[in-house]
């Protein structure tokens, strides 16, 4: 049953944005929303909740951003999100500007790291560029946040959120500050890196967690209904 509720949320989401893609793209956005890839396999349940959470991220900037849109590449694949880790130059991904800058929203593909280390992948990554950028510019931003959508048939893992505690070490993910763009824009669920996750709450050592600049949304299903990033934003700004 949860695969099915995870399922309409994603419709939900997922048709709201449908109109931004150009055809390929509304075509796979159709596909997704009957539980189908691209190309035409049955998703997983981990597949449909990574994915509900990435459309519901970007439904959450629709009306809060001026000239959010899709930027393609011309790559055969891009017209949709990958559905493992990906070049971004390879995958589509959101774009919107915010006082004179470009941001990128991007779902699953890489961010590289240090020269010769391996590149990371996130579920969603928002990525700052140093001032506007024209669409053709498909360059990694510094990622400024990050989210990392778990699905879990029981609880949370310690895994998941060492995980991003690397991340946030990774990429210097900065400490949450008023004025900052996720408070400028965000609902309250994602004004914050965070591990989402459909587990039930399961107590945590906020004070890492503060120091390593993330939380963790628990019962999330795709709305902010009942669940809130422990810590709150309000603690990360102590």
């Amino acid at each position: 049953m949860e695969r099915d509720d995870f399922l309409t949320a994603l419709q939900g989401s997922a048709r709201d944005l449908q109109a931004k893609f150009p055809k390929r793209g509304a075509d796979w956005v159709c596909s997704l929303c009957a539980g189908r890839s691209h190309e035409g396999k049955d998703l997983t349940v981990d597949a449909v909740y990574e994915l509900m959470c990435c459309f519901a991220f970007v439904v959450a900037l629709k009306t809060r951003v001026t000239d959010l849109r899709v930027i393609q590449s011309p790559d055969t694949s891009g017209f949709r999100f990958p559905m493992k880790p990906g070049a971004k130059n390879s995958f589509a991904f959101f774009c919107f500007e915010h006082e004179g800058v470009t941001y990128d929203v991007c779902c699953g593909t890489e961010v590289p790291t240090e020269k010769d280390e391996p590149p990371e992948a996130h579920d969603i990554s928002l990525q700052k560029h140093d001032r506007a950028l024209p669409d053709h510019d498909r360059r990694c931003g510094k990622p400024v946040a990050l989210w990392d959508a778990k699905y879990h048939e029981d609880r949370i893992s310690k895994s998941d959120v060492q995980q991003m505690s690397w991340w946030c070490d990774i990429f210097e993910i900065p400490k949450c500050c008023n004025g900052d763009i996720l408070g400028s824009i965000m609902p309250g669920i994602f004004q914050v890196s965070a591990v989402l996750t459909n587990a039930p709450r399961k107590k945590i050592n906020k004070r890492q967690l503060i120091k390593r600049r993330f939380s963790v949304v628990f019962n999330y299903l795709g709305n902010d209904s009942g669940c809130a990033p422990e810590p709150s934003r309000s603690d990360h700004l102590l």
